[in-house]
């Protein structure tokens, strides 16, 4: 996993208030959360962009997921919080939304370009793997994490990726997830050993009760569910392929990518994203660097 090791969030970072984060689930808005972000007052956009349509609704509907320990995670309180939420909230705050006129849409992963292509959300910020094939359909802005596909076993477990080729061990995966084609080469019987479900969270019920092997996603995905499930499950060896993710948006709609880039790298530049995830992410001793950012297209 390509990360930087914590020093210290500076102390001068300066952040101002807005109204509290929006809950989790379609539909549902405003809540409480401690890191605050300037909304931009009365900002001026392209006519007929993206930007401008946003802005002047002054809401902005965002796919997330609600079961991710540290990255969209939706509480007993109904409000949803991790890093791809701060992202989501940054994004809004430049374009002159409060948090309060965030609709957070709940998107697994096997409806996330679904939900874009039927103009379901506005973006998905959803642990949003970039890959050539989904380019095909979605465009993708940043990417804003720096990731790797890895496995997860139970704490008592000695399983690594190249005992995978045993037919007999069953392995999780989310429905639709780029996982599935990463691991299949570590696989006996792809078919065969293949467990699928739509959430996360059914992966990690089904590993801690022995229904399957193993259970792979992203690192960053499953740096969440180990401190969450402490001792009970862990991630076994190093990630065995790179993944970063990305702000999925409509096909073509470059200066909507251009513009979240931008919002990313100011981001990076100010500490505002290394204290979004101190705060929120899974893993609040390794801040991400953020990655390169790919040209809009």
């Amino acid at each position: 996993m390509k990360l930087s090791k914590l020093t210290a969030v500076a102390a001068t970072l300066c952040l101002l208030a807005l109204p509290g984060c929006a809950a989790g689930g379609s539909g549902d808005k405003a809540g409480e959360e401690s890191l605050t972000y300037e909304v931009a007052d009365n900002p001026t956009f392209p006519p007929g962009s993206t930007m401008a349509t946003l802005a002047e609704a002054g809401t902005i509907r965002v796919g997330t997921k609600i079961d991710l320990p540290g990255f969209g995670l939706k509480g007993l309180d109904g409000v949803p919080r991790g890093f791809d939420i701060e992202i989501a909230r940054m994004i809004a705050a430049k374009l002159g939304i409060p948090t309060s006129g965030i609709e957070f849409v709940d998107t697994p992963s096997k409806f996330r370009e679904e939900n874009i292509l039927t103009d379901k959300v506005d973006m998905v910020i959803a642990t949003y793997v970039i890959n050539e094939e989904r380019q095909k359909r979605i465009s993708f802005a940043g990417p804003y994490y720096p990731g790797g596909a890895a496995l997860m076993v139970r704490g008592d477990s000695d399983i690594v990726v190249d005992d995978l080729k045993d037919p007999s061990k069953k392995v999780c995966m989310g429905i639709g997830s780029i996982e599935q084609q990463l691991i299949k080469p570590h696989l006996g019987d792809f078919d065969g050993q293949k467990v699928e479900f739509d959430t996360h969270s059914k992966c990690v019920d089904a590993l801690m009760t022995n229904q399957v092997d193993a259970f792979t996603s992203t690192d960053a995905i499953l740096l969440g569910v180990e401190a969450e499930h402490d001792g009970e499950v862990k991630i076994a060896g190093a990630n065995y392929a790179p993944e970063d993710f990305g702000v999925g948006i409509r096909h073509g709609d470059t200066q909507f990518c251009e513009f979240i880039s931008d919002v990313l790298v100011d981001a990076a530049a100010t500490g505002v994203y290394a204290k979004a995830w101190a705060e929120s992410g899974p893993n609040p001793e390794k801040i991400p660097e953020l990655p390169e950012q790919m040209p809009c297209k």
